[in-house]
Parts: structure tokens; sequence; C-alpha cells
């Protein structure tokens, strides 16, 4: 009890703007536990017992020398353990800034700090400012930065105990617009258009806690946009241009029935709306880069008919290199491994542009500027001829902010000094701390441990490709709800044979499969309005609602049957995604067996339907309902931005693409299954595309309030003379 009190007093302390900075002494921190610092903390770095506080970068500046015959007197003050390093100083010039020359300290690692101020320093008329280096853990975001790390600044108002947070830096950028301000005036006006109380009344101090923790990393993300696009070194007025955009946002979702933030909003949605608000992000389309590999036995082919799988396997010593470019000014070389991939686009006939998995040597390492990890992929999008649904779907995931969406580069492929033609270059879905990440692995001592993290992917396929596998409850027989295998793609042995690890093995796929099943369970709970209650405790909502809205968006054929992956966090929330092999999507795609499955027709519910025991469910409880509306009118307020990453990405690569239909390989006019269309040239490809995805949304948007499942006729889309003379015949 006493833990979970003195919580709620620091969450409370942090919306009021107040807490531990004492008027004089060294006392006024709390006591530890549950990372709070324990009593004391640093002098200032101009007494003689300082600490060196190491050579400052941009986030922590040096905080000059004040005058040393001025009599001093101690504020302390506490954030968290992750605040470690970051300098606070008395804003003398209300620059939202610690400026050098300012009476400055350093937090050390247990969260505290001790800042000697001059004795006459009034806490009435004085800003306190924190500032912090890019490498900082302190409100870094949980999913995937919208926006690179970089240096940034809180504040508070200075008062007796003063607490730094989300909504004292909003008054604080009061004080510093307007120094008639009080501090009491400050923090009330900043509440106030938060459509909360001034003086806090019944706002419950734990929904104060979630506002600040959903909103940090809002306000530390639109700060970072702003001063990245900036070019300059002005943090305070980075912060202080973030400052509005985030109340509009925060604003928007105060649930003013209950004065706290909507239920199943959180820092996911704020970050994404606060960034797009004040420093819109978008994709950028590179020039394509040349990679060449070379086997280290070119005789040995890859690809070879008369080999198991097609000799997918095993893997080849190689080398790949890079030439000179706008990636690699000097070119890159690294000695890897090369094997094939992928189940229909390795061994379908009609697949003869091969795509391929690359292996670094351990520890890994960076390519084409991703973050470094031993696996890569390298898709041939053979059947998408545009070759940009794969990238659409991860530039999505990108401006909807998923907890990790795969970056990409487009190259042209040499194999063996042949021309393979332009290649995706991206990043192999995996568990590892810069792909999935899910926390501590196992079995390095081959032991389960309760509450490991995972990776799964649904898939159909699961039971016949000799992977560790379960097959989710369901309901033996209701095609409405399946019984779905899911693979686990995250610390398992191939072929254990210690009894240990067999056993260590079975109770973490039972302890996943025990997730999984109560997921299912509570996404079909008997009362559809509790659905979300019974789920929510279990399932990142918001990672839920995006993850569909993207496969839905784009018609996704694979949706919940094959490369569909979940994944949960050591201790964490179970969370769809991340995403993967859009390539037979967006009209991409001539099936039509079902009128409920006609996947080449931008108008009608295609993922509702696939899911009728996940999604669908959903739909009939009023919060899921409202997050989605909420979620859908941002992604909408994004196409504009996705219209014009397909316009780059397409001419950046139409040169490119002129040869890689020309090699051998297929051209555009030969069918590659299951094309609904073939045109004759590179843009009437692409222009289709994009004609699709903008009739999709259309017809999203003026249906998304609906939990109608139905698909209507799609005759006047297969009629349209732009297109139908090229559909292929049946």
């Amino acid at each position: 009890m006493r833990r979970k009190a003195s919580h709620i007093t620091v969450a409370m302390a942090i919306l009021f703007g107040l807490a531990a900075c004492g008027g004089g002494g060294s006392g006024g921190s709390p006591a530890a536990g549950d990372g709070d610092p324990t009593p004391g903390g640093p002098t200032t770095p101009t007494d003689p017992g300082a600490p060196d506080p190491g050579t400052p970068d941009p986030g922590t500046p040096d905080p000059g020398t004040p005058d040393p015959g001025v009599p001093t007197k101690a504020w302390n003050g506490f954030l968290k353990s992750t605040a470690q390093g970051a300098t606070v100083c008395l804003d003398e010039n209300r620059n939202l800034a610690c400026d050098e020359g300012e009476y400055a300290t350093t937090v050390v690692p247990d969260g505290s700090y001790t800042l000697n101020v001059p004795e006459d320093a009034e806490p009435t008329e004085s800003i306190l400012v924190g500032q912090f280096a890019a490498d900082s853990l302190y409100g870094a975001a949980a999913h995937n930065d919208m926006v690179p790390p970089a240096p940034f600044t809180l504040a508070t108002p200075a008062t007796e105990t003063s607490q730094m947070g989300v909504v004292s830096t909003l008054a604080a950028i009061r004080l510093k617009d307007d120094p008639s301000l009080s501090p009491e005036q400050a923090l009330a006006n900043a509440r106030s258009d938060l459509q909360l109380p001034a003086d806090l009344a019944g706002v419950d101090p734990a929904e104060v806690e979630r506002l600040e923790t959903a909103a940090l990393p809002a306000l530390r993300q639109a700060a970072n946009g702003i001063y990245l696009a900036a070019g300059s070194t002005d943090l305070g007025a980075a912060t202080a241009a973030a400052g509005p955009a985030l109340e509009t946002v925060i604003g928007k979702f105060i649930d003013p029935s209950v004065l706290a933030l909507q239920n199943l909003i959180g820092e996911k949605t704020l970050v994404s709306e606060a960034v797009s608000l004040a420093a819109p992000q978008a994709c950028h389309a590179k020039p394509v880069e040349v990679m060449r590999i070379d086997v280290e036995d070119p005789t040995d082919f890859i690809f070879d008919e008369t080999k198991p799988l097609n000799g997918k396997e095993p893997y080849r010593d190689a080398t790949i290199r890079v030439d000179a470019g706008e990636a690699y000014p000097d070119g890159f070389e690294a000695l890897i491994e090369i094997r094939g991939r992928g189940n229909t686009t390795w061994n379908h006939p009609d697949y003869i542009k091969k795509p391929f998995r690359l292996r670094l040597p351990k520890p890994g390492g960076e390519i084409l500027g991703m973050p470094a990890a031993r696996n890569w992929v390298l898709l041939s999008n053979h059947s998408d001829k545009s070759g940009l649904r794969n990238a659409l779907a991860f530039c999505l995931g990108k401006q909807m902010n998923l907890r990790f969406a795969q970056p990409t580069e487009f190259v042209e492929l040499y194999l063996n000094g042949e021309y393979q033609g332009v290649y995706q270059f991206t990043t192999h879905t995996e568990a590892h701390e810069n792909r999935v990440d899910i926390g501590p692995l196992w079995p390095e001592e081959d032991e389960f441990t309760a509450n490991a993290g995972y990776l799964l992917e649904m898939d159909a396929r699961a039971p016949e490709e000799d992977e560790v596998w379960f097959e989710s409850a369901g309901e033996e027989g209701n095609a409405f709800r399946p019984q779905r295998p899911y693979a686990i793609k995250s610390d398992t042995v191939d072929e254990p044979h210690d009894p240990a690890t067999i056993d260590a093995q079975n109770a973490y796929r039972m302890a996943i499969k025990a997730e999984i099943d109560a997921m299912e369970a509570a996404f079909n709970h008997q009362d559809p309005e509790q659905r979300v209650a019974a789920a929510a405790p279990l399932v990142d909502m918001e990672e839920m609602v995006d993850f569909y809205l993207i496969n839905e968006l784009m018609r996704n054929s694979d949706a919940f049957w094959s490369s569909t992956y979940l994944h949960r966090p050591s201790n964490g929330k179970i969370m769809f995604g991340p995403l993967w092999d859009f390539d037979l999507s967006a009209g991409n795609d001539d099936s039509a067996e079902n009128p409920s499955a006609i996947r080449w027709c931008p108008q009608g519910w295609f993922v509702r339907w696939v899911s009728s025991d996940y999604v669908e469910p959903m739909l009939l409880d009023p919060e899921f309902q409202e997050l989605l509306l909420t979620r859908w009118a941002y992604m909408e307020s994004r196409l504009p931005a996705l219209w014009s990453y397909i316009d780059q990405a397409s001419a950046n690569m139409e040169e490119a693409q002129g040869r890689n239909f020309t090699i051998g390989k297929g051209d555009l006019t030969q069918t590659v299954w299951p094309n609904y269309t073939v045109f004759p040239t590179y843009g009437q490809e692409v222009d289709y595309l994009k004609q699709w995805l903008q009739a999709r949304a259309a017809w999203i948007g003026d249906r998304i309030d609906s939990p109608d499942t139905g698909t209507p006729g799609c005759a006047a889309w297969a009629a349209d003379p732009r297109w139908a003379p090229y559909i292929v015949a049946e």
C-alpha cells in the first residue's frame, strides 16, 4: 500500500506541477522505492567537491561558472532513474533551455538532483528546466519512434516543491510568454486549456499519472521533430512550439464525463497525432542503390529444381557489395551468407524472380543505414509489378506509429555478376532488440521464464512446415471461430533432445497458447459491450486497431491467414504486428470465388470478413468503435503523404524498372499469378495502384462507422474503361 500511495502522490504532483524542490537545505526528496531516489543529490559543478559532469553534448550543455562569491541555497528534486545525466538549471532568461552561466546541476543515477541557487532566488519568480541528451531514455517512446531521437527540454514553474512533467512544461511555456502570470495561474490555465478543472477538483490521481505517462513521449517526439526540421540548436524554442500542438491533441481526447483521457487512448495515439500536427513526417523515397552479391562457389546455383526445396537451403557463403552512391559514398562490402526464402514466391512456377534471405556474421551490423542485426531480406515483389505494395504497407506502419515499422530501400541486384532486377531490401521479421523487441529471451539456460516475451505468426501452413506451433482454442466446427494455427517465431530450439529443453519448450508453447485462447475468448465475450473491458487488459487495442486498418485499406489477401504477426514484450500486452507480406494486396489478386472474398475490388469489407472471430465481434463494442473512428480519421489525414510517396518512389524507380522488365525475368505484359490486371507500361501499373487505394479509402471513409461486413457488387469497378481492357481474362 505504501508504494502505491507514494506513486499516486508523485502523479498528482506532476499534474499540479508541484513536488520536491525544498526552499533550503538538502531534504525534500521522497523515500526510495518504485524507482524514486534516496535523499540528497549532487552539488553544483561549480562547487569544489562536485563530480565531473563529463564532456557535454547538445543535450547536456556546459552549465557554466556562476559567480562563486554569491551565497547559495540548495533546491532538491527528483525525476526518474532514466533521467540520469540530464542537466537541471535555473532558467534565468526564461528561454526553456539551460544556457552557459545559469545555475545548473546533473541528475544522478537514482533520478535525484540538488541545484544550488542564489540565496535570494524566489521560487515563484523562477523557471526550472531539465535538458536531456538525444540518447536519454527519459520520455522515450515505447513504440517505434516517428522522429529520430534528439535532445529536448522539459520545464516547470519553480515553487517550494517543483516536479517537471508535461503539464508543468505547458505551464512554463505560458510563463515564458507572459511573465505577469503567477505559477498558480499558469498551471490553472494549462489545465483549463486541456479541458480539466483549473483546481483539478474531481480528477482521479491515477488518471493524472496515465495522462502524464502517455503525453511525455508525445511532447518529446513533437519537440524533436521541430528541432530537427529547423536545423537549429534552440531546444527551448522547439519545446515551446511543440506545446500547443500537444495541448490540441490532449484536449481532443479528454473525456469530460470522467475528466480523463478516453479509455483506449494512450501514448501511441498521442505521439502520432502530436508529431503530425507539430512536425509531419514523411516516408522518404531514396535513390535506388546497386547491390552485388557473389556466392563463393558460383557454380552452386541458389535456385536448382534438382535439389530439395529447389535449393532454397542451406545458406551459401557470399560477399555483399553496395556500389558508391548516396548511402555509401565510398561503397560497402561485407561477408554474408545467402539462401532462398518464401513459400509461393520461391516455389510457384510463375515466380521466376526469386527472393533471398541474407545473414551477416555474428553479431551482425548495419546495412543501408538500417539498425544493426544479422538477418536481412531481399524481396523480389515479382507479382506486384509496381514493386510498391510492401513498401506502402511499411510506410503506413510508420505513419500510424506501429511499435515496429520495417525500414526499406530499393536496390538493383546483381547475383554472381548477373543482373536480377529491382529488389526491396528490408529487415527480417525476428525477435531482436533492433527488430521486434520482446525483451529478455530464452532459452539461453533452456528454462522457461514466466512472462517471457514471444513473437508469433498466424500461419495456415504451420502444421505442414515442421514449425514449433499450436492451434488456438476457437470452436471446433465453427467457421466463424476457427482454430487458428500459430507458429512460434521466438526462442525455440530446433529438434531439442535434452529432456529439460523439451519440457521448457512445451511450457513456453502452452503458456503462449493460454494467452492467445484468453484473447480470443475476450474478443467473443457473450456481452458485446464488455468485449473491450475483457480484451484491453490482454491486448494493446491501439496497435490492434491500426494493424486492422492498414490491412483493411490495403485489402491484404494474407491477413489473418498467413504472415499475420503478433508479439508480446516481456510483462507487456499482446500486440498485433509487425506488418508483412503485402504483395498480394491493393487489387493485385484475381480471387473471386466468393462475393466476400473478391480481393481485386476496392469496395467492400475484407479483413472484417476473414477475421470473423477477431475484429468483427469487436465492432459491436462502442469503445472499440470510438477508437476505430479516431484512428481512421488520423489515417485519412496522412493519406496525402502516402500519395506523395507513391509518386516519389515510382519516379525514382522508373529507369530501374525499365531494366527490371527486360532481363528475361518476365516482362510487364506477362501474367504472374494472381494478377488481376496487366498493363503495358510501368506508369499505368503505378496509376492503377494509386487510384485503387484512393477509391478504397473513399469507400471505407463513407462506412467506417458501420459494423456491417457485407460486400457490394463490384461490376462498376470491373467495367471502368481506364482498366477494363487490361483485366486478365479468367
